[in-house]
Protein backbone atom coordinates (compact mmCIF):
# COMPACT_ATOMS: atom_id res chain seq x y z
CA UNK A 1 0.00 0.00 0.00
CA UNK A 2 1.56 3.30 -0.58
CA UNK A 3 -0.17 6.81 0.86
CA UNK A 4 -2.22 8.92 -1.15
CA UNK A 5 -5.00 6.81 -1.84
CA UNK A 6 -8.56 8.39 -1.62
CA UNK A 7 -11.42 6.50 0.83
CA UNK A 8 -14.34 5.05 -0.96
CA UNK A 9 -15.59 4.06 2.39
CA UNK A 10 -18.50 6.21 3.93
CA UNK A 11 -17.07 8.61 6.66
CA UNK A 12 -19.33 8.73 10.01
CA UNK A 13 -21.82 11.39 9.41
CA UNK A 14 -22.66 9.92 5.82
CA UNK A 15 -23.18 6.22 7.89
CA UNK A 16 -25.48 7.76 10.40
CA UNK A 17 -27.48 9.51 7.53
CA UNK A 18 -27.60 6.18 5.83
CA UNK A 19 -28.94 4.46 8.60
CA UNK A 20 -31.41 7.08 9.74
CA UNK A 21 -32.90 7.08 6.05
CA UNK A 22 -33.27 3.32 5.61
CA UNK A 23 -34.74 2.90 9.28
CA UNK A 24 -36.98 6.22 8.27
CA UNK A 25 -38.10 4.75 4.60
CA UNK A 26 -38.52 1.00 5.87
CA UNK A 27 -40.68 2.21 8.53
CA UNK A 28 -38.89 -0.02 10.87
CA UNK A 29 -39.70 0.64 14.80
CA UNK A 30 -36.13 1.10 16.36
CA UNK A 31 -35.94 0.53 20.54
CA UNK A 32 -33.20 2.29 22.05
CA UNK A 33 -31.74 1.17 25.55
CA UNK A 34 -33.61 -1.93 25.39
CA UNK A 35 -31.46 -4.85 26.70
CA UNK A 36 -31.68 -8.45 25.13
CA UNK A 37 -31.63 -11.18 28.03
CA UNK A 38 -32.69 -14.48 26.56
CA UNK A 39 -34.37 -16.33 23.50
CA UNK A 40 -36.48 -19.71 23.68
CA UNK A 41 -38.14 -21.50 21.36
CA UNK A 42 -42.21 -21.31 21.30
CA UNK A 43 -44.13 -24.51 20.80
CA UNK A 44 -45.26 -23.51 17.18
CA UNK A 45 -41.69 -22.95 16.08
CA UNK A 46 -41.28 -19.70 16.27
CA UNK A 47 -39.17 -17.60 18.38
CA UNK A 48 -39.59 -15.71 21.78
CA UNK A 49 -36.81 -12.85 22.60
CA UNK A 50 -37.08 -11.43 26.23
CA UNK A 51 -35.76 -7.78 26.56
CA UNK A 52 -35.91 -5.33 29.13
CA UNK A 53 -39.06 -3.75 27.49
CA UNK A 54 -40.72 -7.20 27.69
CA UNK A 55 -41.21 -10.21 25.37
CA UNK A 56 -41.33 -10.39 21.58
CA UNK A 57 -42.03 -12.90 19.14
CA UNK A 58 -41.33 -13.50 15.86
CA UNK A 59 -41.35 -16.44 13.06
CA UNK A 60 -37.44 -15.70 12.49
CA UNK A 61 -34.79 -13.50 14.10
CA UNK A 62 -30.98 -12.30 12.71
CA UNK A 63 -28.55 -11.94 16.11
CA UNK A 64 -26.06 -9.43 14.09
CA UNK A 65 -24.37 -9.20 17.71
CA UNK A 66 -20.74 -9.31 16.52
CA UNK A 67 -18.16 -9.76 18.45
CA UNK A 68 -17.26 -7.33 21.45
CA UNK A 69 -14.25 -8.87 23.23
CA UNK A 70 -10.79 -8.21 21.78
CA UNK A 71 -8.87 -11.09 20.91
CA UNK A 72 -5.17 -11.78 20.57
CA UNK A 73 -3.58 -14.59 18.70
CA UNK A 74 -1.06 -16.90 20.72
CA UNK A 75 1.84 -15.35 18.39
CA UNK A 76 4.71 -14.69 20.68
CA UNK A 77 5.71 -11.31 20.81
CA UNK A 78 1.98 -10.24 19.60
CA UNK A 79 1.54 -8.40 23.17
CA UNK A 80 3.55 -6.22 22.97
CA UNK A 81 1.77 -4.51 19.89
CA UNK A 82 -1.92 -2.51 20.29
CA UNK A 83 -4.69 -3.84 19.07
CA UNK A 84 -7.41 -2.91 16.86
CA UNK A 85 -9.52 -1.82 19.25
CA UNK A 86 -6.68 0.74 21.08
CA UNK A 87 -5.77 2.01 17.73
CA UNK A 88 -4.59 5.94 17.65
CA UNK A 89 -6.07 8.95 15.65
CA UNK A 90 -4.93 8.26 12.29
CA UNK A 91 -2.36 11.23 12.48
CA UNK A 92 -0.23 9.88 15.13
CA UNK A 93 1.08 7.38 12.21
CA UNK A 94 1.75 9.87 9.69
CA UNK A 95 4.98 8.93 7.74
CA UNK A 96 5.40 5.45 9.70
CA UNK A 97 5.29 2.44 8.25
CA UNK A 98 2.68 0.21 10.11
CA UNK A 99 2.26 -3.95 9.93
CA UNK A 100 -0.95 -5.06 10.42
CA UNK A 101 -1.48 -8.84 11.51
CA UNK A 102 -4.51 -9.84 10.12
CA UNK A 103 -6.05 -9.39 7.14
CA UNK A 104 -9.91 -9.45 7.17
CA UNK A 105 -12.63 -6.97 7.98
CA UNK A 106 -10.42 -5.06 11.04
CA UNK A 107 -7.05 -5.61 9.24
CA UNK A 108 -8.95 -3.91 5.94
CA UNK A 109 -10.73 -1.55 7.72
CA UNK A 110 -7.80 -0.07 10.01
CA UNK A 111 -5.65 -0.48 7.09
CA UNK A 112 -8.25 1.73 4.81
CA UNK A 113 -8.51 4.50 7.45
CA UNK A 114 -4.78 4.66 7.72
CA UNK A 115 -3.89 4.30 4.20
CA UNK A 116 -4.06 8.26 3.84
CA UNK A 117 -1.68 9.25 6.73
CA UNK A 118 1.20 6.71 6.64
CA UNK A 119 4.17 6.23 4.36
CA UNK A 120 3.70 2.52 3.88
CA UNK A 121 1.58 -0.55 5.14
CA UNK A 122 2.14 -4.24 5.51
CA UNK A 123 -0.93 -6.91 6.02
CA UNK A 124 0.70 -10.12 7.60
CA UNK A 125 -0.94 -13.45 8.01
CA UNK A 126 -0.52 -16.67 8.63
CA UNK A 127 -2.45 -18.07 5.46
CA UNK A 128 -2.33 -17.05 2.02
CA UNK A 129 -5.15 -15.01 0.47
CA UNK A 130 -8.25 -17.01 -0.42
CA UNK A 131 -8.74 -16.20 -4.10
CA UNK A 132 -12.79 -17.53 -4.11
CA UNK A 133 -13.26 -14.96 -1.54
CA UNK A 134 -11.74 -12.20 -3.40
CA UNK A 135 -13.59 -13.05 -6.46
CA UNK A 136 -16.30 -13.54 -5.16
CA UNK A 137 -16.78 -10.14 -2.36
CA UNK A 138 -16.30 -7.04 -2.75
CA UNK A 139 -12.70 -7.87 -1.11
CA UNK A 140 -11.38 -8.05 -4.25
CA UNK A 141 -11.67 -4.73 -5.57
CA UNK A 142 -10.48 -3.69 -1.93
CA UNK A 143 -7.63 -5.95 -2.40
CA UNK A 144 -6.27 -5.25 -6.15
CA UNK A 145 -7.27 -1.78 -6.09
CA UNK A 146 -6.37 -0.63 -2.08
CA UNK A 147 -4.02 -3.19 -0.97
CA UNK A 148 -2.39 -4.03 -4.68
CA UNK A 149 -2.90 -0.39 -5.77
CA UNK A 150 -3.93 -0.74 -9.79
CA UNK A 151 -5.37 1.17 -11.73
CA UNK A 152 -9.17 1.48 -12.66
CA UNK A 153 -8.52 -0.67 -15.87
CA UNK A 154 -5.91 -3.25 -14.30
CA UNK A 155 -8.21 -3.56 -11.71
CA UNK A 156 -11.11 -5.05 -13.71
CA UNK A 157 -8.94 -7.20 -15.80
CA UNK A 158 -7.42 -8.67 -11.92
CA UNK A 159 -10.89 -8.83 -10.72
CA UNK A 160 -12.57 -10.60 -13.49
CA UNK A 161 -9.82 -12.66 -14.57
CA UNK A 162 -9.03 -13.96 -11.35
CA UNK A 163 -12.75 -16.38 -12.13
CA UNK A 164 -11.38 -17.38 -14.70
CA UNK A 165 -8.65 -19.55 -12.59
CA UNK A 166 -10.53 -20.09 -9.78
CA UNK A 167 -10.39 -24.10 -10.52
CA UNK A 168 -6.62 -24.30 -10.47
CA UNK A 169 -6.00 -25.09 -6.71
CA UNK A 170 -8.06 -27.68 -7.37
CA UNK A 171 -7.60 -29.44 -10.73
CA UNK A 172 -3.76 -29.35 -9.35
CA UNK A 173 -4.81 -31.39 -6.56
CA UNK A 174 -6.42 -33.74 -8.66
CA UNK A 175 -3.89 -33.87 -11.19
CA UNK A 176 -1.26 -35.02 -8.12
CA UNK A 177 -3.59 -37.50 -6.77
CA UNK A 178 -4.25 -39.50 -10.16
CA UNK A 179 -0.67 -38.85 -11.58
CA UNK A 180 0.57 -40.18 -8.15
CA UNK A 181 -1.53 -43.23 -9.02
CA UNK A 182 0.09 -43.80 -12.70
CA UNK A 183 3.18 -43.08 -11.28
CA UNK A 184 3.01 -45.86 -8.74
CA UNK A 185 1.55 -48.44 -11.27
CA UNK A 186 4.77 -47.44 -13.44
CA UNK A 187 2.08 -46.44 -15.97
CA UNK A 188 4.01 -43.19 -16.64
CA UNK A 189 3.28 -43.16 -20.48
CA UNK A 190 -0.70 -41.74 -19.06
CA UNK A 191 1.24 -38.89 -17.78
CA UNK A 192 3.27 -37.69 -20.55
CA UNK A 193 -0.18 -38.20 -22.50
CA UNK A 194 -1.96 -35.58 -20.03
CA UNK A 195 0.57 -33.17 -20.44
CA UNK A 196 0.25 -33.60 -24.46
CA UNK A 197 -3.15 -32.64 -23.96
CA UNK A 198 -2.72 -29.88 -22.00
CA UNK A 199 0.00 -28.31 -24.44
CA UNK A 200 -2.35 -29.14 -27.43
CA UNK A 201 -5.43 -27.35 -25.37
CA UNK A 202 -4.23 -24.34 -24.04
CA UNK A 203 -2.68 -23.92 -27.58
CA UNK A 204 -5.35 -23.70 -29.55
CA UNK A 205 -7.47 -21.81 -26.80
CA UNK A 206 -4.45 -19.25 -27.10
CA UNK A 207 -4.58 -19.05 -31.09
CA UNK A 208 -8.38 -18.63 -31.37
CA UNK A 209 -7.82 -15.42 -28.87
CA UNK A 210 -5.85 -14.42 -31.02
CA UNK A 211 -7.36 -15.36 -33.82
CA UNK A 212 -10.73 -13.18 -32.79
CA UNK A 213 -9.12 -10.51 -31.48
CA UNK A 214 -11.87 -9.18 -29.26
CA UNK A 215 -11.37 -10.47 -25.66
CA UNK A 216 -8.21 -8.88 -23.92
CA UNK A 217 -5.04 -11.32 -23.86
CA UNK A 218 -4.86 -11.91 -20.05
CA UNK A 219 -8.32 -13.01 -20.46
CA UNK A 220 -7.15 -15.29 -22.99
CA UNK A 221 -4.27 -16.26 -21.00
CA UNK A 222 -5.65 -17.27 -18.18
CA UNK A 223 -8.79 -19.03 -19.79
CA UNK A 224 -6.29 -21.33 -21.56
CA UNK A 225 -4.34 -22.13 -18.41
CA UNK A 226 -7.49 -22.99 -16.84
CA UNK A 227 -8.71 -25.70 -19.85
CA UNK A 228 -5.08 -26.69 -20.43
CA UNK A 229 -5.01 -27.58 -16.68
CA UNK A 230 -8.52 -29.04 -17.26
CA UNK A 231 -7.57 -31.22 -20.15
CA UNK A 232 -4.49 -32.46 -18.06
CA UNK A 233 -6.43 -34.01 -15.42
CA UNK A 234 -9.40 -35.42 -17.10
CA UNK A 235 -6.73 -37.25 -18.95
CA UNK A 236 -4.94 -38.14 -15.80
CA UNK A 237 -8.72 -39.69 -14.35
CA UNK A 238 -9.03 -41.36 -17.50
CA UNK A 239 -6.04 -43.49 -17.52
CA UNK A 240 -6.01 -43.78 -13.61
CA UNK A 241 -10.04 -44.96 -13.96
CA UNK A 242 -8.83 -47.28 -16.40
CA UNK A 243 -5.62 -48.66 -14.58
CA UNK A 244 -8.41 -49.39 -11.86
CA UNK A 245 -11.05 -51.02 -13.65
CA UNK A 246 -7.90 -53.28 -14.84
CA UNK A 247 -6.97 -54.15 -11.27
CA UNK A 248 -3.06 -53.15 -11.25
CA UNK A 249 -3.16 -50.12 -9.49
Amino acid sequence: MTQGHRSDLPARHEMESALVEFAARGAIEVRYGCEWLSTRRDDDGGFAIVTSDGDFRCSACVFAIGVTDPWKPPIPGLDDAPHYADALPPDRYAGKSIVIVGKRNSGFELAQGLLPWVSKIVLASPRPVDTSVLAFSPLGRLWFGTVAGLPPPLLLLATTGLFLVLPAPALAAGQSLHQGTLIHAHATRGVTEAMCAMLVVTSLTLTAGVLWGRVPGFYVGALAFTLGNAAQFAWLARRARALAASGTA
